[in-house]
């Protein structure tokens, strides 16, 4: 889009980060996935399953610095939509998840230093039937030694809800994973939105792709041949 938000377009978010046994021993424990697992996720040089990337690179933020949601505070990295456009002016705008694709080229390897390069490609305002939308379209790319994995995010803000209204009801995504396999190395999330990309996500995702595997029977997880 021209206008209000055009200067952020191409802005770019770098940290770099070791991808430490211990952090990969830590999720396999908070996951659940056993002693033996998690001996063997931090072993040095094993490689990340799909979505463990989304445990390093992430920023550290004051808790004084973040928003009512656990993101940090607009007008950093991501725009602040409340200082001019359809927002202007309000203090609270509802953040949600639009959609989204992730890709895998090689294998992050515990060990290795990861560099997240994130990068604001386009800023659209649009109107919908509930109001004005303002969609961000971010491309993170965690790069190693041995592999790079690749992400589109697009995070729409809308306006803050009515202070009358009723929470909805949560809506569970019935015959899907939270990401399914649409080709060789690419995981696309399920249709389901309106849930940022936070840690709680992250958690909730890796555990829903735990319980599907093993609804089925089939392995998690197998190193790489």
């Amino acid at each position: 889009m021209t206008g209000a938000f055009a200067s952020h377009i191409g802005r770019i978010e770098t940290l770099n980060e070791t991808i430490h046994p211990m952090r990969m021993a830590q999720a396999a424990a908070m996951l659940g996935l056993g002693r033996e697992a998690a001996d063997t996720l931090s072993g040095e040089g094993t490689a990340l399953p799909p979505l463990f990337h989304l445990f390093f690179t992430n920023n550290t933020s004051d808790a004084g610095a973040l928003n009512p949601d656990g993101h940090e505070k607009l007008g950093g990295f991501m725009p602040d939509v409340t200082s001019a456009g359809p927002f202007e002016g309000k203090p609270v705008v509802r953040r949600m998840w639009a959609a989204g694709d992730i890709s895998f080229d090689g294998h992050l390897r515990v060990g290795e230093m990861a560099r997240r390069t994130s990068t604001i490609t386009s800023i659209e305002e649009k109107k919908g039937s509930t109001g004005p939308l303002i969609f961000v379209n971010v491309e993170r790319v965690i790069e190693a030694a041995s592999g790079r994995v690749t992400e589109k995010r697009t995070i729409v803000y809308r306006e803050p809800p009515a202070t009358t209204a009723i929470a909805p009801k949560a809506r569970i995504c019935r015959g899907r994973m939270a990401c399914s396999i649409i080709s060789p190395g690419t995981l696309m999330p399920s249709s389901c939105s309106g849930f940022p990309p936070s840690p709680g996500m992250v958690t909730a995702s890796i555990m829903m792709l735990i319980t599907a595997a093993r609804m089925r029977a089939i392995p998690i997880w197998s190193p790489p041949g």
